[in-house]
């Protein structure tokens, strides 16, 4: 190859909606296929296990360059970081809420994931296999971390109800 920049590498005219719709068709159509030969019980199961554990592998990947949660204000400190960045700020709608002593808080009322899994039909796959993960994060950031949520836009709910909750150690 004659350039020093990799074909891969070239920027393309894709919508986020659209990439999104591209990367999340087919986790749905092999979710079904998983479903029809294992059952909805069993599927969900496999797929919540996976999902625990790639998002205890990415909250572990979010923390490795950046300051180590020794706290709550640092629990706080770590979300607004993230969510500052622009792509963050493109997938989610986040509304901040007042923060408790032990628990930081915070609403998600719009996401491209819920978007995504709603425009394929599945939903409740899109739940199995996104927000489940969310669970794994926070054992990947801190074993001091754990996430509480009783909603989420995915099933249908206003918003995704955040609340991470810091146990000093």
């Amino acid at each position: 190859m004659s350039s020093t920049k990799s074909e891969w590498q070239n920027k393309q005219e894709l919508t986020l909606e659209e990439y999104f719709n591209l990367r999340f068709k087919d986790t749905a159509q092999y979710a079904n296929l998983l479903i029809k030969e294992l059952g909805e019980e069993k599927a969900y199961q496999i797929l919540d296990k996976h999902a625990i554990k790639e998002g205890k592998e990415y909250g572990k990947e979010l923390i490795k360059d950046r300051k180590p949660l020794t706290s709550k204000a640092d629990l706080s400190e770590f979300w607004h970081s993230l969510y500052s960045e622009p792509f963050w700020d493109s997938c989610l709608e986040i509304q901040y809420l007042e923060e408790a002593k032990d628990c930081f808080k915070y609403n998600v009322t719009k996401c491209i994931w819920a978007h995504t899994f709603h425009k394929l039909g599945a939903t409740e796959l899109g739940f199995h296999t996104m927000c489940m993960g969310d669970y794994g994060i926070a054992k990947g950031l801190s074993p001091n971390v754990t996430l509480k949520r009783s909603k989420t836009l995915m099933q249908g709910d206003d918003c995704c109800d955040f609340r991470w909750v810091w146990k000093e150690p």
